[in-house]
């Protein structure tokens, strides 16, 4: 990660390093709210960014990977997988809602489209 950071930023990037385990990244999904019937995490997500109930920690990220033209995730294989820290963050903060889904499509019309490695070079703003 710090090799990868510094590259970046000699080539004049600004890099914004979010460091999981530094950060204390709480790997839990508790922003959640009680539900009658069964907990559908999608709908909860949704209703959160509707709601603008989110977990504070959640907003600080989804806004930092939102303000991103570049995503590289740097971690160690688990049993030939991510960490279960890792794994968590993006259940947490690739929200439903405010990343894909509802107002925003799917695919080119997500927030992401248009990124860095995107082949369709697809208009980045947020509606």
């Amino acid at each position: 990660m710090a090799t990868a950071a510094q590259a970046l930023r000699g080539a004049d990037s600004q890099v914004d390093v979010l460091g999981l385990y530094n950060d204390a990244w709480a790997p839990v999904r508790e922003e959640f709210a009680p539900v009658d019937g069964p907990f559908k995490p999608q709908a909860e997500q949704m209703r959160a960014v509707q709601d603008g109930t989110l977990d504070e920690a959640v907003k600080d990220h989804l806004e930092r990977l939102l303000a991103a033209d570049l995503l590289v995730l740097s971690y160690p294989l688990w049993w030939f997988s991510l960490p279960a820290i890792l794994k968590s963050w993006i259940d947490r903060v690739f929200v439903m809602g405010a990343l894909f889904g509802g107002d925003h499509g799917f695919f080119g019309d997500a927030p992401l489209a248009g990124r860095a490695g995107d082949a369709a070079g697809h208009d980045r703003r947020l509606r």
